[in-house]
């Protein structure tokens, strides 16, 4: 099995110039944007949306991240769009909360939900995963590095579960929770099923504690890049 290739880059701060920096450097490590985007290709953002926070918080990707990562792929002619299914509210809401949503209306990245949920087989069960997220050409997973009180921390893996459709992710906790071998490999599934070609995780500031909501916040001042 090949191995990911990982990248590390320090950014202290959201400045869109040093978050667009940052990303570039990171794409020429993994080996250039082109790489794992072509002209023409629909892109899923998949941020981590769990429910509606401004930015500059521990709880949700940052709307500098997922913006200047949206110009990066339209200027390569690609057509990016953003999209996730929050446990609260909906994804039009976080991106107005975050402050986002006039940029990426200017730069012609639609917002959607991951609904329409397709019945998909992983791990010997039937979840409904979001068709729109299973139609994208390519899907680069946006996650937030956070304490989670059920499994430790959710990052690149547990970020795709947000893939599963509208309020079906809580009965999925409820009924996989209590088992932790058995909710890690519906999770892996998932993240194996859908396949996204590039992960950045935003460690700006990351969450400590009692995560994935009410954690703390703390400054890393970091930002990690995969690629599988």
């Amino acid at each position: 099995m090949a191995s990911s290739v990982v990248s590390l880059k320090k950014c202290r701060h959201y400045c869109p110039e040093r978050i667009r920096e940052v990303l570039e450097a990171h794409f020429s490590l993994l080996g250039g944007l082109d790489r794992f985007v072509s002209r023409g290709d629909t892109v899923l953002l998949k941020p981590n949306f769990i429910v509606p926070r401004p930015g500059h918080t521990a709880v949700v990707t940052d709307g500098a991240v997922i913006v200047e990562l949206a110009k990066m792929l339209t200027d390569r002619g690609a057509r990016p769009f953003v999209a996730d299914s929050p446990a609260w509210s909906d994804t039009l809401e976080c991106v107005r909360v975050l402050g986002i949503a006039e940029d990426l209306k200017k730069i012609g990245a639609e917002v959607k939900s991951l609904g329409k949920p397709r019945p998909c087989r992983i791990a010997d069960t039937t979840v409904g995963i979001s068709s729109v997220a299973l139609d994208a050409d390519k899907i680069i997973n946006l996650p937030k590095l956070k304490a989670h009180q059920q499994l430790g921390a959710t990052i690149a893996v547990k970020n795709m579960f947000g893939c599963v459709s509208g309020k079906a992710k809580a009965m999925w906790n409820f009924r996989k929770g209590g088992d932790i071998n058995e909710f890690c490999d519906l999770l892996i599934g998932i993240y194996k099923l859908l396949a996204p070609v590039v992960t950045i995780i935003d460690a700006v500031i990351a969450m400590e504690g009692a995560g994935p909501i009410n954690g703390s916040a703390r400054k890393l001042g970091w930002t990690i890049a995969s690629s599988d």
